[in-house]
């Protein structure tokens, strides 16, 4: 059954540091996809915060009501929280919020991201005709999920007209990669079934940062922040951000 423990709410810790980690959930998701890693990086000392985005968390009736545009104003409200009381912060962003976080790299002054899951080609191919589907259904039900072991909170059903939103995100990152100048890691799961996997060649050969990696875990799904075997991708985070 699909997991919805009633807590999608923010999360932040703060270490003695001057480096900090904004963390972006996923579309339709919550705080609760990125838990595991935002502890596991204030215990190495990091200090981490990860919002919840406009119209998540809630109902899918008040996600129906929003889109990209709420989504991003959400995350650079975060970024600027955080750029308000550290020297450095990086951007992670799992699935849509990997999208974000390269949107973010666009406009602003960042450290580096990690991107992880984020999508450029979506597998559902459905997807791509909810800019008609939205006028004719309001809600798709999700199919049924493993329990990964971790409390997640998202949402049953998913408003069709967010995914249009969300495909309009994806359209201007992909679009704009080449302005994407800070280093970067993306990160991928070989088994992927809600984003192709080639999405993540595709961010590493068009951004153009001093530095940039490319890591693919393989027997790992959409869900690799949260998954088995997630300590293997907080180790690889946690590098990138000690190299950087």
């Amino acid at each position: 059954m699909i997991i919805t423990k009633k807590n999608p709410n923010p999360f932040e810790y703060h270490s003695n540091g001057k480096v900090a980690v904004l963390l972006i959930h996923g579309f339709t998701g919550s705080p609760t996809e990125m838990a595991p890693l935002g502890e596991f990086l204030y215990k190495k000392g990091y200090s981490a915060y990860c919002p919840l985005l406009a119209g998540h968390g809630t109902t899918e009736e008040d996600m129906e009501k929003t889109g990209w545009k709420d989504w991003v104003a959400s995350a650079e409200e975060g970024l600027r929280k955080l750029q308000g009381k550290y020297s450095k912060v990086f951007v992670v962003g799992f699935s849509m919020g990997g999208c974000i976080a390269l949107y973010l790299a666009m406009k602003y002054k960042i450290e580096g991201i990690i991107t992880i899951s984020a999508p450029i080609f979506l597998t559902e191919k459905k997807a791509y005709l909810t800019p008609i589907l939205k006028y004719f259904q309001k809600y798709k039900p999700k199919t049924r999920k493993p329990d990964y072991g971790v409390p997640i909170f998202s949402y049953d059903k998913t408003p069709i007209k967010c995914v249009s939103s969300l495909l309009k995100l994806i359209f201007i990152v992909k679009y704009n990669l080449k302005k994407v100048k800070v280093p970067t890691l993306i990160i991928q799961g070989e088994d992927d079934r809600v984003v192709e996997p080639k999405s993540a060649r595709y961010i590493f050969e068009k951004i153009n940062p001093p530095y940039k990696e490319i890591k693919y875990f393989p027997k790992r799904s959409h869900m690799i922040p949260v998954e088995q075997g997630r300590e293997e991708v907080m180790e690889k985070v946690l590098e990138f951000l000690q190299r950087i």
